[in-house]
């Protein structure tokens, strides 16, 4: 369902509005892992995360918050 939903464009969704209605950044990646654990587990929801940079940025946002140290907790960035 959410490979058809955000289909055209997976980044808008998985960064953006996903972000916007998450409480904390700890409550954001949660969301994301209970929400695409599903679908990584089939090609098409692999092939889609991948092309659409939304991969990319995890990994970008996960390294600032391991850094920083604004806001967010110890286990948090841990």
């Amino acid at each position: 369902m959410l490979m058809v939903f955000g289909k055209h464009n997976p980044m808008e969704l998985f960064t953006d509005l996903l972000q916007q209605h998450a409480g904390s950044w700890s409550e954001y990646a949660s969301l994301c892992k209970w929400l695409l654990l599903p679908e990584l587990a089939t090609e098409l929801g692999q092939e889609t995360i991948q092309e659409s940079g939304v991969l990319s940025f995890w990994v970008l946002q996960s390294l600032r918050i391991a850094e920083g140290t604004i806001d967010i907790t110890l286990d948090d960035r841990i």
